[in-house]
């Protein structure tokens, strides 16, 4: 059987949203989310976390580039 705090966790991560924070009945879950709103509402974390990203896209494209020219 399967916690159903688990269950919790897992529909929390597909879609971390206000709605579906307030639908579970884990604290823990809800604290998680007090976090990672705090996280998100932070310009200098979301700066770092967009540069990282478009590191990583570029990265992805140059190796898919590399292996597209290797054909």
């Amino acid at each position: 059987m399967v916690s159903p705090e688990l269950i919790e966790l897992l529909r929390y991560m597909e879609k971390s949203t206000n709605e579906v924070a307030g639908s579970c009945t884990s604290q823990k879950i809800k604290l998680l989310h007090q976090k990672v709103c705090q996280i998100r509402s932070n310009k200098k974390v979301e700066a770092r976390f967009m540069r990282a990203w478009e590191e990583r896209e570029i990265e992805r494209q140059k190796a898919f580039s590399e292996g597209q020219n290797e054909l």
